[in-house]
């Protein structure tokens, strides 16, 4: 137990000076931007100037003065959740993982390594940012957690089939825009080994290939995580005709769409009717 307590202690210290150092440089990087003076007149002196400055540098300490108690009730809050979702795996260290029932899923970008060898290193930065945060969002939302991204795609788990779905089908709409590639998401469910924040089972691997299966905008899931979505009226899941991927010989992935209604019709997602396999389907 001493141990431990020891590794919170030291987890708690290392994020307080990385919290530190980033407040620091943000703080120094504010001061220097408000005291940076104008440009020095080259001909006659302008005390308007003067006086335009100071009022400037009057309003940033204003708003310092304003903004910063908030801002150590936003630290405090993202690091009591931090520590609080943390706290159990590091207990564990010494323990030989947690098993449990879980969905995972992973999502990722459509033809990225493509796309980058047309952007700058600053443009591919922002997307990839942007990706991840948006994906965290979302993953967050429907009650999923990001156990690591990998470049182009992100790895989550949730705690039930319907959150997965949720997550899956949720995120290639917030993505959405014109200059970004389009979203995929594969999901799969079983039992999983839970350790350090990672997750170790064939259940990884085969929401792997799914992925790698699914076309843009849309989300495959395997059989059993199918089942668990059987008579729920919120989705349309069927059967798509076996393929042959690295480690499976005869993998059915299920296409998940929402039930459209008469005021939301489905969305075209490109799978025909010759996609399905009518042998195996029946009613989800």
């Amino acid at each position: 137990m001493n141990t431990n307590r020891k590794r919170i202690a030291s987890a708690a210290i290392s994020v307080a000076l990385v919290g530190g150092v980033i407040a620091g440089a943000l703080a120094l990087g504010s001061n220097m931007a408000a005291a940076e003076p104008s440009p020095t007149p080259t001909s006659t002196f302008d005390p308007a100037s003067l006086v335009e400055f100071r009022e400037t540098v009057d309003e940033a300490i204003e708003a310092a003065r304003l903004l910063l108690p908030k801002l150590r009730q936003v630290q405090d809050y993202v690091w009591r959740r931090h520590l609080a979702a943390n706290a159990d795996r590091l207990m564990a260290a010494t323990g030989q993982g947690d098993r449990r029932e879980l969905a995972v899923g992973f999502v990722d970008l459509v033809g990225y390594t493509s796309r980058s060898r047309g952007m700058g290193g600053r443009e591919l930065g922002a997307m990839v940012e942007d990706f991840e945060s948006i994906a965290a969002e979302v993953i967050a939302r429907h009650h999923g957690r990001v156990v690591k991204t990998v470049g182009d795609g992100v790895l989550f788990t949730a705690g039930s089939a319907i959150d997965a779905v949720e997550i899956g089908l949720a995120l290639p709409p917030a993505w959405d825009a014109d200059e970004r590639p389009p979203l995929r998401v594969g999901a799969a469910y079983g039992a999983v080994l839970t350790r350090l924040g990672d997750v170790y089972s064939p259940v990884v691997n085969l929401a792997s290939r799914l992925t790698s299966l699914a076309r843009p905008g849309t989300v495959l899931v395997d059989r059993d995580l199918a089942e668990w979505l059987r008579g729920h009226p919120a989705y349309r899941v069927r059967p798509l005709r076996r393929v042959s991927v690295r480690g499976y010989d005869h993998l059915q992935p299920w296409l998940v769409r929402r039930r459209p209604t008469g005021d939301d019709p489905a969305a075209p997602d490109g799978y025909d009717e010759d996609a399905f396999d009518e042998d195996d389907e029946k009613p989800v």
